[in-house]
């Protein structure tokens, strides 16, 4: 079965939420069942495991995940559900499911992509994760645009593709 996919820089992308509704839906995995546990927690870092086991009670397949709380815009006040959501990311991809091109949660890739890229000339005010908010914030309330924000701010282009891709989520 072909599952719907996002595209996230000219590659196709199974959403965590397209895995779950397969893994949950196809006769395949009738009966099997899926859990998520806390590894490790404190003030700042969250590690959490799923499994995911066949009707036997057998685990099939695992994921992990780590986030830090504040370390990006959604982990300012969601990370310990992304972390969740990440770790039974990993543990359907583990076990096949979506992962035509990546077993990474869409954070990890959004992630990874703008940190590879991250180049902020010596000239320019450093831009950093305390600008999203009051960005997506204005974004939300249509007080402006991508191309005034862009305009306005001289955004690096890492960032201004993040805001672009939550600019589309809100429309």
């Amino acid at each position: 079965m072909k599952l719907k996919t996002i595209d996230i820089q000219g590659k196709p992308y199974v959403e965590v939420s397209e895995r779950i509704n397969h893994f949950r839906n196809s006769s395949e995995y009738k009966g099997w069942g899926m859990e998520t546990m806390i590894e490790s927690q404190n003030d700042k870092n969250i590690t959490m495991r799923c499994v995911i086991k066949n009707q036997e009670g057998s685990i099939i397949s695992s994921g992990i995940a780590q986030e830090v709380a504040g370390s990006s815009f959604i982990n300012k006040g969601s990370h310990v559900e992304n972390c969740e959501t990440s770790a039974v990311g990993r543990a359907l991809g583990n076990l096949g499911i979506g992962t035509e091109t990546s077993v990474a949660s869409y954070d990890e890739v959004s992630n990874a992509k703008l940190n590879q890229t991250k180049v902020i000339p010596m000239n320019k005010p450093k831009w950093n994760d305390s600008h999203y908010e009051p960005a997506v914030k204005k974004l939300q309330e249509g007080k402006t645009s991508i191309k005034l924000l862009e305009k306005a701010l001289d955004i690096p282009t890492p960032v201004l593709e993040q805001l672009k891709k939550i600019s589309i989520l809100i429309d």
